[in-house]
């Protein structure tokens, strides 16, 4: 038996990597509700789940993350990056 070893340059592998891959990062929110937790992602309209714990939901929005990440490529249109948008927190004074 012969085995074949490959050395690579690890600097040419890296460019070819990032060629292939886009590497998007997303806020997330994720808030307890009466059945568990509901996460979000706020910049990704419709990207919702749910799940029994953090962890759970925090599994179940990368899935979502990445399933609607993969159809707007399939549908020809750049995702949207945080970079894109303006988070803002404001108060509001109500009269008691």
């Amino acid at each position: 038996m012969s085995i074949k070893v490959t050395l690579i340059d690890l600097n040419q592998f890296s460019k070819y990597y990032m060629d292939m891959v886009k590497v998007y990062t997303y806020r997330t929110i994720i808030e307890p509700d009466e059945k568990g937790y509901h996460g979000f992602v706020p910049l990704l309209r419709g990207v919702h789940t749910t799940g029994n714990t953090i962890e759970e939901t925090k599994k179940n929005l990368q899935e979502a993350i990445q399933c609607h990440l993969e159809g707007l490529k399939k549908d020809g249109l750049t995702p949207p990056q945080e970079s894109d948008s303006v988070e803002v927190i404001q108060t509001i004074s109500l009269n008691a």
